[in-house]
């Protein structure tokens, strides 16, 4: 009987494949042992397990870039905005004092003046108006999770009307929880000052590209 079996296996592959013949699996291919199961003609598949195996690693490298780009934009503004509060804290009390120098208070343009480009303090300025935006999102945060610190940079392009034409939060790991997600929809609506975009060398920049480092925690 086994000399019967080993025939008939010779004669006939699929019996040793549980039965499954080549047009049932595709083209005849290569067997490999990938992902933690066997596959027939796999390298597809094999493709979607190693960039499985990348994307793992992506936080930490995220992170890493996050950490080195923070620090350099902290060292080059000299200053980072930071929000300290109370799960109970009212988000329109906003203190007199944010990170490490006075909050700004916005100056009126005169209309009949339109800048050529938007300066930080600019910018700055309209940020430190809209602090209780930043505040109330981050008591959405806190409503979650009582000691939630953390810190983000707000990224934003500014279009020559005072329109936001681009906001967004880094890391992603941020921009995704709830302090995140009220941001992206609080931020767009914020006005700059209009600018011409004209530079001195006779190009029109349309768009003032800007970010800030945030840090808040819970006091």
């Amino acid at each position: 009987m086994e000399r019967a079996n080993s025939q008939a296996t010779r004669d006939n592959p699929e019996a040793s494949d549980g039965g499954h013949s080549d047009s049932e699996l595709g083209e005849p291919g290569y067997d490999v042992v990938g992902c933690g199961m066997r596959l027939r003609f796999v390298m597809p598949l094999l493709g979607t397990c190693l960039a499985a195996s990348v994307a793992v690693a992506k936080p930490a490298d995220e992170d890493a870039a996050f950490k080195k780009r923070l620090a350099a934009l902290s060292a080059k503004s000299g200053q980072t905005i930071r929000v300290t509060m109370k799960p109970t804290d009212d988000p329109a009390a906003v203190p007199d004092t944010v990170g490490s120098g006075p909050v700004l208070v916005a100056g009126g343009r005169m209309d009949i003046y339109t800048p050529p480009l938007l300066t930080p303090q600019d910018i700055q300025t309209v940020i430190q108006q809209h602090m209780v935006d930043v505040r109330t999102c981050y008591k959405q945060q806190l409503s979650e999770d009582p000691e939630w610190a953390d810190r983000l940079i707000l990224d934003l392009a500014i279009k020559k009307t005072g329109r936001i034409s681009e906001v967004s939060v880094a890391p992603r790991r941020v921009k995704r929880a709830a302090i995140g997600k009220c941001l992206m929809s609080r931020v767009p609506k914020w006005k700059f000052p209009e600018f011409t975009g004209e530079t001195d060398d006779g190009i029109t920049q349309e768009v003032v590209n800007a970010s800030f480092p945030f840090s808040f925690s819970v006091n």
